[in-house]
């Protein structure tokens, strides 16, 4: 039980901590802080994304293949298997601003 209390102590739940002695030993409680730890754990990564500004993702499947004209088509579907990534190879992506690297 005193690591649940503590659970809630830095969950910051004050009423479950300061009416401790009413409700310890209520089989809701380990459920309740669970659940509030996966609230809390989703509303960060939400809110790091919006941040982030990383706007929507668009699949390679439809992608313009027709802009920009000298992209070579091969070479990034090659990429994307990420093959590079199990030969602990770096990969550079060069080009002018506003194509997508």
């Amino acid at each position: 039980m005193d690591n649940l209390k503590q659970r809630a102590r830095q969950l910051g739940i004050r009423a479950l901590v300061t009416h401790w002695d009413e409700f310890a030993g209520q089989p809701w409680i380990k459920t309740l802080l669970d659940k509030e730890d996966e609230v809390r754990q989703q509303r960060s990564f939400d809110r790091r994304i919006r941040e982030a500004r990383i706007g929507e993702f668009k699949p390679l499947s439809e992608f313009d293949w027709d802009w920009p004209r000298e992209i070579d088509r091969a070479v990034i579907e090659e990429l994307m298997q990420l093959d590079f990534i199990k030969e602990a190879v770096n990969v550079v992506l060069r080009g002018p601003n506003g194509v997508g690297k």
